[in-house]
């Protein structure tokens, strides 16, 4: 039940929506961060929207289905 994320350079914020587009986690890790784990990701089993920011302004957006 955890939500492992690594990236090539550093996170400097994680926001998880539902299908519908609510919030339902935001994290700002440390700085240079480039590897984090949400333990444990408590989210219901479902369809999940995780958009990452990195610090030189690029974001990825990636869709995830906890089971």
């Amino acid at each position: 039940n955890a939500l492992h994320i690594q990236a090539s350079k550093a996170i400097v914020n994680i926001e998880v929506y539902n299908v519908i587009g609510q919030p339902i986690y935001r994290l700002q890790p440390a700085m240079g961060t480039q590897r984090v784990s949400i333990e444990p990701f408590s989210a219901s089993k479902g369809v999940y929207v995780i958009q990452v920011q990195f610090e030189d302004g690029q974001s990825r957006t990636q869709r995830v289905v906890k089971k």
